[in-house]
């Protein structure tokens, strides 16, 4: 499977996972069917893609580049504002900071408040909420407090919530739902494969898209994500392929191994944490996003898309 992306008005054919390349007629609408068009369109920047050697013309998903955790409202500006001048794409709108909002037992961030996040719903970029919601009453106070409509599910969650909390919105196709899927460093490739599957499976209707994060016991406390460890990245392909909802990766990700990352698995963006941070404050809880790591990071990936 191909995708098409135009470069300086160039067009360059790249591998791609089967829900990148959609058929597109020369007005730029979409040859699918209303459900799989539904199941898309929420949160996905699209792009109008013509061949001048075959006249064809094709409608693509343009990658994500997402930033998880900043510990104030000025470093996520900075963040925000970094990742803008270092990504050349005419549209910003496929890169996102993750915020932590709500409680988190296993991220070291301290929230922003509602009234900062507030102030970064205007930027370019997407604001995506990580939360920890386990019902559709939280996720509904979530979205009542910030007026953000994106959501990072990241804790266990009941599908029949996710069902409730979208029938609870009126205009629910501006709702961005995406679900965490912790990978085991600890369990063997079958055994971790099957249970991610049942998980994927289980949600997949219900949400739009995915991210494929670490688990790992550090310390004696298993976190699900914010390990800054790899997993293996064959289990995340293999979910990929079985599924046709778009997959960002995380999990120890940087700048000198996002591009094989995604070249591996076939994801459809990548999220870095602990892989963009000073490491020179010892403290967890205290470090700040290195803003030339972040550069490099968007930098990697642009690469990637571009790349023969």
């Amino acid at each position: 499977m191909t995708r098409l992306i135009s470069v300086r008005s160039e067009v360059r054919v790249l591998p791609a996972p089967p829900f990148l390349l959609l058929n597109a007629d020369k007005s730029g609408s979409i040859d699918k069917n209303p459900e799989e068009q539904q199941r898309l369109s929420p949160g996905f920047l699209m792009e109008t893609i013509h061949n001048p050697k075959n006249s064809e013309s094709f409608m693509i998903i343009i990658p994500r580049v997402q930033i998880a955790g900043a510990t104030s409202l000025k470093e996520a500006k900075d963040i925000i504002e970094t990742m803008q001048s270092n990504w050349s794409h005419d549209n910003k709108h496929e890169l996102a900071l993750g915020l932590v909002y709500g409680p988190h037992e296993q991220l070291n961030e301290p929230p922003l408040t509602k009234d900062e996040i507030r102030q970064l719903s205007d930027e370019s970029i997407q604001i995506i909420l990580i939360t920890y919601c386990s019902s559709a009453d939280e996720i509904l106070q979530v979205i009542a407090e910030t007026g953000i409509q994106n959501i990072q599910l990241h804790g266990p969650i009941e599908p029949r919530e996710i069902i409730k909390a979208r029938k609870s919105i009126p205009d629910n196709e501006t709702l961005l739902l995406l679900k965490s899927i912790p990978i085991s460093i600890d369990e063997s490739y079958e055994t971790c494969f099957r249970s991610c599957l049942t998980k994927v499976k289980s949600y997949e209707d219900h949400i739009d898209g995915f991210i494929l994060d670490t688990k790992a016991v550090i310390g004696g406390e298993t976190r699900l994500g914010a390990t800054g460890l790899t997993h293996n990245w064959n289990i995340s392909k293999s979910l990929i392929s079985n599924c046709q909802k778009p997959f960002l990766l995380a999990g120890g990700l940087h700048d000198k191994n996002v591009a094989v990352a995604i070249e591996k698995t076939g994801a459809w963006g990548a999220d870095a944490h602990s892989g963009v941070e000073d490491h020179s404050q010892q403290n967890p809880a205290l470090r700040l996003k290195d803003l030339q790591k972040v550069a490099s990071f968007v930098k990697a990936i642009r690469k990637s898309i571009v790349k023969q």
